[in-house]
């Protein structure tokens, strides 16, 4: 079976939270379903956000979205039915759940924002591993020592929160890319459209997530640990609310 590249309209609104399209085809896998649609609004697993969740709805069932994934250009929805059935050629609505959609976004630009402003803080850090989901991090080599306490670096973020800096996210060539950012991953590819997100006042950097495009949206961060060991540096942070 030859899928289609799946149409991304998360990449072309991030806020955009229901689609009516058409389902390409649907496997059983177990007790669950796995659900190919011509075009989605849910994002998948990558770049350490995790992938949303929502409903897919055709005229004759309902399954819930718990896990979406991507494969060669290709977007895969694992579903649990609710009822009915959901078949290959159905009009399908997709509903996304927002309030989980929201949080990872404001998580994963917090993340940004906190390397920003930590480069612009600490120089001869090198980004390495990081995580936008439940226990957000970010990784850096090598150890250094002289880095901000906690609390330094979480006034300096919140402070640009309150500005509200704008947030950018577009596609960029590899060529535009090394003009615009300050740091690129030496395995990035050099031949196809690349996504960028750039905080108003700072670098660009390669990222394929979904992102808030205020910095006012974020909330409220929190540092919860600034570490220098092992050869590397591990930051650990928290999105809240704005008070």
């Amino acid at each position: 079976m030859i899928y289609l590249q799946t149409d991304l309209i998360y990449y072309q609104d991030g806020y955009k939270t229901s689609l009516t399209t058409e389902i390409q085809r649907v496997i059983q896998n177990g007790d669950k379903l796995i659900v190919f649609l011509d075009a989605t609004i849910f994002y998948p697993f990558g770049g350490g956000q995790p992938s949303d969740q929502g409903l897919i709805a055709t005229q004759n069932g309902k399954a819930n979205v718990i896990d979406v994934q991507m494969r060669d250009g290709i977007v895969e929805h694992t579903c649990t039915l609710i009822e009915g059935s959901v078949e290959e050629g159905e009009e399908a609505t997709l509903t996304l759940d927002w309030n989980r959609r929201h949080f990872n976004m404001r998580v994963h630009s917090a993340g940004h924002l906190i390397h920003d402003v930590l480069m612009q803080m600490v120089d001869g850090l090198t980004p390495g591993h990081g995580n936008h989901g439940s226990k957000p991090f970010l990784e850096y080599s090598p150890e250094v020592a002289n880095l901000p306490s906690k609390e330094a670096l979480q006034e300096a973020v919140n402070k640009i929160i309150q500005e509200g800096r704008k947030i950018i996210t577009r596609e960029t060539s590899y060529d535009e890319l090394r003009q615009l950012a300050k740091f690129i991953p030496p395995n990035l590819p050099r031949n196809k459209p690349l996504r960028i997100i750039q905080i108003d006042g700072f670098h660009a950097m390669p990222d394929g997530g979904t992102q808030v495009r205020d910095a006012k949206e974020i909330g409220r961060v929190e540092i919860t640990s600034v570490n220098s060991s092992n050869g590397k540096v591990t930051i650990k942070y928290r999105v809240y609310d704005a008070n």
